[in-house]
């Protein structure tokens, strides 16, 4: 009996170790999302980021949206700020793809915006 498919092996053997997140290890799936864990840990006004699963869905009025990421920002002033998602392209995506991914980011930004008035 397998106890890992050989892609979690690699994934877990290439695995970011990191500060500011749930695990110790942030599994990335391109260079651009290594790069992104590797500024997201670094930067002050980050309290805690957390790559998402392939199954984690938002449903918006442009249809589902699969973020990549989650964060929690500290402000300057301490106010108290919501949780932010988002993905991250590693290729420009195609002119209806970017429209219907930008009306799911704006309903995300609206819904974010309505949990800090409260």
């Amino acid at each position: 009996m397998l106890l890992f498919k050989n892609e979690e092996l690699i994934n877990y053997l290439t695995a970011l170790q990191v500060n500011k997140s749930v695990d110790e290890y942030v599994v990335d799936d391109s260079e651009v999302e290594r790069e992104l864990a590797k500024r997201l840990d670094e930067r002050e006004d980050i309290k805690l980021f957390v790559k998402l699963p392939g199954w984690f869905e938002v449903y918006t009025p442009g249809g589902k949206y699969n973020p990549d990421w989650a964060t929690l920002k500290r402000l300057l002033d301490a106010r108290r700020q919501p949780p932010a998602m988002a993905g991250e392209p590693s290729a420009p995506p195609a002119a209806d793809h970017w429209e219907s991914g930008q009306v799911k980011k704006d309903a995300g930004t609206q819904l974010t915006d309505k949990i800090a008035e409260h």
